[in-house]
């Protein structure tokens, strides 16, 4: 069951990925149409099975960094602080090749660029939206959405993870069923936690959801 939920999940990022890298190819056949300039898309033709696959493995890599765990030792290079670095070293990358390649590549290069900011920007938006349709509206005040980023392997990693939330917000905790889902006191209050997942532009996103049962504990 384990081994057949990490594969459903790994097969899901990599439809994402070619999705996405299918939508890259689109925006550059759409600017050689655009520009009609038969001699170019006449030289590019032999490549266009090269590049669209390519194409599909660029996508599959964005989808990857994306999705790796903040606390994984590879996203310390692509997330918080690092990013700010990367996007000085593209930037520096993309003035550099503009010495060196054709207009039509750097026109390339610059409408794939275009297109990741609005992927980035929409995921965003969309991942705002629905932590805020959770939080929020009918359910206000009864329930509690804290994004994950990884899925928790088995009951006792999902247990570490209200451990570990708990920890950072210094609130006291008891569990009354540590199982997944989970029962627990937290703060004198009792709330059932269950993993809740959505989807977004780039794969599956994970979430450990409080829902507080109303009755309230204190110690005696």
């Amino acid at each position: 069951m384990k081994e057949n939920r990490i594969s459903e999940e790994a097969r899901e990022r990599i439809l994402q990925g070619c999705f996405f890298g299918l939508i890259l190819f689109t925006s550059t056949a759409l600017l050689l149409s655009f520009r009609r300039d038969m001699d170019e898309v006449g030289r590019i033709l032999p490549f266009i099975p090269a590049a669209l696959a390519g194409y599909l493995l660029i996508g599959n890599l964005l989808v990857w960094i994306h999705s790796l765990p903040e606390r994984g030792w590879v996203s310390s290079w692509f997330k918080g602080a690092a990013a700010v670095y990367w996007i000085d070293l593209i930037a520096v990358a993309f003035v550099l090749l503009s010495f060196i390649v054709s207009e039509s590549w750097r026109h390339i290069i610059l409408v794939n660029a275009v297109v990741v900011v609005v992927f980035w920007i929409l995921d965003y938006c969309s991942v705002l939206k629905i932590a805020k349709e959770l939080n929020g509206g009918a359910v206000k005040g009864r329930y509690l959405v804290v994004d994950l980023e990884e899925c928790p392997k088995g009951a006792e990693a999902f247990c570490r993870e209200i451990e570990d939330y708990c920890r950072k917000n210094r609130s006291s905790l008891e569990f009354l069923k540590r199982e997944k889902p989970a029962e627990i006191l937290m703060d004198g209050e009792r709330y059932h936690v269950e993993l809740d997942f959505f989807y977004s532009q780039f794969g599956p996103m994970y979430a450990l959801k409080f829902r507080k049962e109303g009755k309230q504990y204190t110690d005696k």
